[in-house]
């Protein structure tokens, strides 16, 4: 279960989660198998967890990818970044604000208050929490809860959008309603970013995706 944006593994940018990690197993035998999409653009191969976050330049955008998985005991779906990982993220993210460039997160749990009950929640979500409070990102995409989700985590120049997209393999029956995609356009502004959201899912007819609904954010630069 990740995140990705179509293409190449050089344009596709896979991030894990729990249903991952569900042992504990040698890098090698495990999210070594995934390393073409989670390699940075430094070209160097990720080796162990000290590989995330990884960092994709594409045009304007800056993509940050991040590791909440971890094995945890049966019924019990958490994640975990660690404080190594945030505080390597927060340098990423301070960096890429000075070269001017949107700042996308992905993140398989949903980082912001409320986002999932307790046995499916982001550990240490409060202390991710604290550093997009202090530098900020334009926009954090997460998975997780197999439905499309809109909520926000307080940034130094006002509420930083969090986009949770649905399971792409949902049934069009499903309780969590029928799979889809999310189209992402972003465009610079005078004053800021333009974010176009169109939220995409599977017809009843399985044979073509539809759109569900759209809405624009307009997003301010980064402090």
């Amino acid at each position: 279960e990740f995140l990705a944006t179509l293409g190449t593994p050089h344009d596709v940018s896979v991030v894990p989660g729990n249903h991952d990690t569900y042992v504990k197993l040698p890098w090698a035998q495990g999210l070594a198998k995934w390393s073409a999409y989670m390699t940075g653009d430094d070209a160097q191969a990720p080796d162990g967890l000290k590989a995330f976050p990884f960092l994709r330049r594409r045009g304007p955008v800056g993509i940050v990818g991040l590791n909440t998985g971890e094995p945890e005991a049966w019924f019990f779906a958490t994640g975990r970044l660690g404080q190594e990982q945030i505080e390597r993220t927060e340098a990423i993210l301070t960096s890429l604000a000075r070269e001017g460039l949107f700042r996308l997160v992905l993140i398989h749990h949903p980082p912001q208050p409320g986002g999932a009950p307790r046995r499916k929640s982001l550990l240490d979500a409060r202390a991710f929490q604290d550093m997009i409070g202090r530098v900020g990102a334009e926009l954090i995409v997460h998975g997780h809860m197999h439905r499309p989700m809109l909520g926000r985590i307080a940034g130094p120049k006002g509420p930083v959008p969090v986009l949770g997209v649905a399971a792409a393999s949902s049934d069009v029956t499903s309780y969590y309603g029928a799979g889809g995609y999310h189209a992402l356009t972003i465009a610079r502004q005078d004053d800021g970013w333009s974010l176009d959201v169109e939220i995409r899912q599977l017809a009843m007819d399985y044979a073509t995706c539809k759109a569900k609904s759209q809405f624009r954010l307009a997003l301010p630069l980064a402090a």
